[in-house]
């Protein structure tokens, strides 16, 4: 990807929550007062912020429902209203062709998925199946102390 970490101000401003602290070009949110950058405890959180469109091309296209003119906001769908789309692009894209690269991604996604899902029921179907196995070895060492043949039915 062309994301490149962009630098933040040494003093945190009014943004900044409580208890923050920068270094470098990371924001370090300590969850205890205790924890140190060098010595993250659980609940600390870290972020960094990337831009899009450093390379030579410094083009983005973005697929969003613009609010005003500084912020953009997730697309809600008009058919389900849960569905939303906030995706960011390299280049000079239109929104059709943002789509069909969302929907290639997704139906690459999709098969490894299914693909992933029959290997481990082949798998599972097998750790379930070895005990058979093992028992059907098992019955072929055990002497048979009885008539092993078959009875015939009077």
């Amino acid at each position: 990807s062309n994301a490149s970490p962009q630098p933040l101000s040494p003093s945190c401003d009014l943004a900044c929550p409580t208890g923050s602290e920068v270094r470098g070009q990371t924001l370090y949110y300590k969850y205890d007062s205790s924890s140190t950058t060098l010595e993250p405890q659980i609940g600390d959180v870290r972020v960094q912020y990337f831009a899009m469109g450093m390379g030579p091309s410094r083009t983005v296209s973005v697929l969003a429902e613009q609010g005003d003119t500084t912020h953009l906001f997730p697309w809600a769908s008009p058919y389900d209203e849960d569905y939303t789309v906030y995706e960011a692009r390299v280049g000079t894209m239109t929104a059709a062709r943002i789509f069909e690269a969302m929907r290639n991604e997704n139906a690459v996604l999709t098969w490894g998925l299914r693909l992933g899902t029959l290997i481990m029921t082949v798998v599972g179907i097998n750790c379930i199946l070895s005990p058979v196995s093992q028992m059907a070895e098992l019955a072929e060492v055990v002497p048979c102390k009885f008539s092993c043949r078959a009875m015939p039915f009077p």
